[in-house]
């Protein structure tokens, strides 16, 4: 009951990157409104998050063959040939609209700005430590951004159980188990 407890508290805390390795999963379950992933090609020598960030993709264009979800592209250029990619945005169906404004605009950060969080989903007050380090002294955010690393598991954990997960630990566990064993197969 008491870890419970505490982790009902931490969960409520601010975090960096709130959907971080989870946003396919929130997506998936209708619990996230856009979310944005790249498209590159699969390598099974890379590390763990490249992995899930490259299966994250297949399972949601999936959903979008499904009509579950719905996409758009973006090409984006890194100054030469070998730093462009193309960013794939995804929505619920309902929020189409908001993905294409927010796509259109992705690389536009003076008219973004803090909406960026807006679009992911994110709780206002994860956008608020994100903008938090251009306004405050390192010797005050760097022990917010170490406090943040452990609110961050107990919010993941809250996320996964309302997306359907019982036991988000062991769920993360056997996704990474999957991947190191490349076993990119779609459940």
């Amino acid at each position: 009951m008491l870890s419970r407890l505490k982790e009902h508290f931490y969960a409520a805390m601010p975090v960096i990157g709130p959907h971080a390795g989870i946003d396919a999963e929130l997506m998936l379950a209708g619990k996230k409104p856009i979310c944005i992933l790249p498209v590159f090609e699969y390598n099974p020598n890379e590390e763990f998050i490249y992995k899930k960030r490259n299966y994250d993709r297949l399972r949601l264009d999936k959903a979008v063959e499904e009509g579950q979800l719905v996409s758009t592209d973006r090409f984006i250029q890194g100054g030469d040939q070998r730093n462009d990619f193309t960013m794939r945005f995804y929505a619920q169906p309902h929020k189409e609209q908001e993905m294409k404004e927010f796509a259109d605009n992705y690389l536009n950060f003076e008219k973004l700005k803090k909406d960026h969080g807006r679009y992911l989903g994110y709780r206002r007050r994860d956008v608020m430590l994100w903008y938090a380090p251009s306004s405050l002294p390192s010797r005050i955010i760097n022990p917010i951004y170490a406090l943040s690393r452990q609110f961050k598991t107990a919010h993941r954990n809250t996320l996964l159980r309302n997306a359907g997960i019982e036991d988000p630990d062991q769920y993360c566990q056997r996704m990474e188990d999957k991947l190191d064993r490349n076993d990119l197969s779609i459940e």
